[in-house]
């Protein structure tokens, strides 16, 4: 689970060392949840429930010695941002997951969010670790210390948690079908485990889409229609804008936007088949409106400095390109989508199909970097 790190858990105290998200979490209302019915979708529900209670990967998530005699320096801060975020995304999940399932009346739905729970706190406590072994703080107990929390419909969700889901399951399996491809880039025995991860997100992926498909009024009408539009591009914008800032896709020999465009396709074709409504996303219209917002950030940042005459205009300029990025968003709402069918009732637990052909994202030009201690050469 990643991208809905920013809605799943509330800001924390204010740390000693400064942990680089301050995510949220939403309540929901549990009488409605209880109240949904999943009767006639039982024998799918009770198959997928057997399926998490398997715990395939209840053995897998444990260091061995290649982890020792690591020099984190050369990626000090690009890796750390990397971890930090990702262990948050996880352990909000865990949290939301966690809360869900002590308040549901079915036995089926609740074991399923406790199995998510579980797998969800596994990967977050594998990345913490990863962390502490650098020397750098990080907390995962001051998560759940909540101040307030902001109600969403679990229609909302539904539909926010399945696109995490599934957006984690195509980010994490892309790289590491890269790193199997390009060996040289994999700096850090943790990328060796991500295909076991990618198993437990497109699982859950899976239970999320049964959800919304075992509730068909949450997927008719243009009030959802413009709520799935909505939140899907807030997604797909969020991820785009955060990875422009990153540097750790570089290290690892990956081109940031031509990997974030292959994500958001393949999550998007993945998704059209669960709501049954296809955004246009594979399209140079998209992509120049995302462009558009990453040039108002950066140009916001570039100029946040500045003071006197200079700086009102630099300040009136944020606004005015802040306005205009929520204009490239709105452009992106309107922008016409296509309606297309659902998968017949016989695939739905088949719903994240692979990733393709991943030669396309290597970085021109990238040159790996290494975590091993150098060998001191000998003196004679």
């Amino acid at each position: 689970m990643t991208m809905i790190a920013d809605m799943v858990v509330v800001r924390p105290p204010k740390p000693a060392a400064p942990q680089l998200l301050k995510p949220r979490l939403y309540r929901t209302d549990f009488r409605i949840l209880n109240g949904l019915d999943v009767s006639q979708y039982r024998a799918d529900f009770k198959a997928l429930r057997a399926d998490f209670e398997r715990d395939w990967n209840r053995t897998l998530f444990k260091w061995t010695d290649q982890v020792n005699d690591l020099d984190y320096r050369p990626l000090w801060d690009e890796f750390y941002e990397f971890l930090n975020r990702s262990s948050i995304g996880e352990f909000s999940g865990c949290l939301l997951y966690s809360e869900v399932q002590k308040k549901l009346s079915d036995p089926d739905v609740a074991a399923i969010y406790k199995c998510m729970a579980r797998d969800e706190g596994r990967h977050s406590s594998f990345l913490s670790w990863v962390m502490r072994h650098m020397g750098r703080k990080f907390d995962l107990g001051l998560l759940p210390k909540m101040e307030k929390l902001q109600y969403m419909h679990p229609k909302l969700i539904f539909i926010t948690t399945y696109l995490s889901e599934i957006v984690g399951f195509y980010r994490y399996q892309n790289i590491s079908d890269h790193l199997k491809a390009n060996p040289e880039f994999a700096f850090h025995p943790i990328f060796s485990y991500f295909d076991d991860w990618c198993n437990d997100e497109r699982r859950h992926s899976r239970f999320f889409a049964l959800m919304l498909r075992s509730q068909p009024q949450y997927l008719r009408g243009r009030l959802n229609h413009l709520a799935i539009k909505f939140f899907t591009l807030a997604v797909y914008i969020t991820m785009y804008l955060r990875d422009c800032e990153s540097e750790i896709y570089g290290k690892l020999g990956i081109d940031w936007e031509k990997y974030d465009v292959k994500v958001i396709n393949e999550t998007e074709r993945a998704a059209r088949h669960v709501w049954g409504l296809a955004i246009r996303t594979d399209s140079a219209y998209f992509l120049s409106c995302l462009r558009k917002m990453m040039r108002n950030n950066f140009k916001n940042k570039a100029n946040r400095g500045k003071t006197g005459i200079a700086g009102a205009r630099a300040k009136i300029m944020r606004f005015v390109r802040y306005g205009n990025t929520i204009v490239q968003y709105a452009k992106l709402v309107l922008q016409p989508h296509d309606f297309v069918a659902t998968l017949p009732r016989s695939e739905w637990l088949n719903i994240a199909p692979d990733p393709g052909d991943i030669s396309g994202i290597k970085l021109a030009g990238a040159r790996p970097t290494s975590l091993r201690a150098q060998a001191q050469p000998a003196h004679g």
